[in-house]
């Protein structure tokens, strides 16, 4: 029988599962490190560099099914196979692109669950994963390590804030909720800091950080619920139907529906350009592409 040419690589001395929406990058310096190689090395096992596809060299070299791989690292499914059981479900899960999906580091917790160094792991998020509830840690913006996932068990609001806002992407879609929640950010971000609109936001920020000085990723945990609250209200097509409008029924409606969901001090003559940056954004970039996956 001839043999099947290039050969597949060896299986590694020490195989890993990989985590959930992984990175490549992040799976193979795992491995390498478990095997004691250099990560060029591996890259160079794991990268045939003709038309076998990469997915093939990794399955040989981890010894997990090409399917476990496809639905755990998102950047492989370049080379899903046009038929077989590896391509089955696969397509549900559309390849990464850097500018719509964060790389973050996943909850240490879970990640030290798994077998897996937190130091090392990096995992693809969507904008709708900000809080690990399973272990009460923040895991969104601003967590560049895992140091930086500070507990939220002294915030129940960031907790609840996270549940409404996967709530917000079943109900309202996924390209509608993430365009929504950008735009939320930005506005939040310049109001959070505005006489008359950090009472909420003061108040998490020390119970958040503890003894330690509130950094970037605590700053972001404690605007979160008041993010996600204005982020319903973009979401849904009647209220960006009335911040739309001109008329001035509609402007306070707008202002007194803000004030009730959002920022309980809120006064339109308080912050007169809200509306304006709320119909910039609305007007100048209708049309928001999808953000792939991985998601649920």
């Amino acid at each position: 029988m001839t043999p099947r040419w290039p050969l597949p690589p060896p299986r590694l001395p020490r195989t890993l599962p990989p985590l959930r929406w992984e990175t490549r990058s992040s799976y193979l310096a795992r491995l390498a490190a478990a095997n004691h190689i250099s990560a060029d090395d591996l890259d160079a096992l794991a990268s045939p560099g003709d038309s076998t596809s990469e997915l093939e060299h990794l399955a040989a070299l981890t010894g997990h099914p090409a399917t476990t791989l496809l639905h755990a690292l998102p950047e492989l499914r370049h080379y899903q196979p046009g038929a077989g059981a590896a391509a089955q479900g696969a397509s549900a899960y559309p390849i990464p692109e850097t500018f719509l999906n964060d790389i973050r580091p996943p909850c240490w917790r879970c990640t030290a669950a798994s077998g897996a160094d937190p130091g090392i792991a990096e995992v693809w998020a969507t904008h709708d994963v900000n809080v690990c509830l399973h272990h009460q840690l923040w895991i969104g913006n601003g967590t560049s390590h895992w140091h930086d996932q500070a507990s939220l068990s002294p915030c129940p609001d960031i907790l609840h804030a996270q549940i409404r806002h996967h709530r917000i992407v079943r109900q309202r879609g996924r390209p509608a909720s993430r365009a929504a929640f950008h735009t939320a950010q930005g506005i939040w971000a310049a109001l959070a800091t505005t006489p008359g609109y950090t009472a909420n936001r003061d108040a998490r920020l020390h119970p958040a950080a503890g003894d330690t000085e509130p950094g970037a990723a605590i700053s972001e945990a404690a605007a979160y619920p008041e993010t996600v609250a204005l982020t319903a209200m973009l979401a849904s097509p009647y209220w960006r139907t009335i911040v739309l409008s001109r008329k001035t029924a509609d402007c306070q409606q707008f202002h007194h529906e803000f004030r009730r969901r959002v920022a309980p001090g809120h006064h339109p003559d308080r912050y007169p350009q809200l509306l304006f940056w709320l119909r910039r954004d609305l007007e100048w970039h209708p049309g928001h592409p999808d953000e792939t996956g991985p998601h649920a």
